[in-house]
């Protein structure tokens, strides 16, 4: 499989952007059934002809609202990387809207870290994320440690923790 690659930002911006397509098509579908739902009904017809005109004419329409954008169909991958890109971002409840478990933690590399003007750090994590230390805890220069381990998980009242190596966690934040 040929994978395309761009940018962390670009790929941020466009998982944002699909997810808030896909949750206004979702408020609307709570009022009406969706496409896939109206192809589900024909299972329920018992002659093999209706049956079968059911499954034509209903998959005929799922292709025109795919192939127009009005539907989109993602693979399990699709779904799981979208989660990743926007795990840390302060927006809606997008895991929950794409059914199974919220991602608690993420764990990746560190491509860099740059220090601010008050001394707090930022890490540029390999997965294209970048975080913020918002607490004064001190870190063994980060800079000297490229490739080595990150995880990031949540913590209490929406603020993420950050653990370089086998280092204390500092409080961050995505940027």
């Amino acid at each position: 499989m040929e994978m395309l690659t761009t940018s962390p930002p670009i790929c941020r911006f466009s998982a944002i952007i699909v997810l808030s397509l896909l949750m206004v098509g979702n408020a609307k579908a709570q009022s009406d059934p969706t496409a896939f739902e109206r192809l589900s009904e024909c299972q329920g017809l018992s002659a093999d002809e209706q049956r079968l005109a059911c499954y034509d004419e209903r998959m005929a329409a799922l292709r025109a609202a795919a192939k127009s954008g009005e539907v989109v169909i993602m693979e399990r991958a699709q779904v799981d990387a979208a989660k990743r890109a926007v795990f840390g971002l302060s927006t809606p409840n997008f895991p929950a809207m794409f059914g199974g478990d919220a991602i608690e933690s993420l764990e990746t590399t560190l491509e860099r870290a740059t220090v601010t003007a008050n001394g707090a750090w930022i890490f540029h994590l390999a997965d294209g994320s970048t975080w913020r230390q918002i607490d004064n805890t001190r870190v063994a220069n980060p800079r000297t440690r490229q490739g080595e381990e990150v995880r990031v998980r949540k913590a209490a009242l929406g603020s993420y923790f950050l653990n370089l190596g086998s280092n204390r966690a500092v409080r961050v934040r995505r940027e």
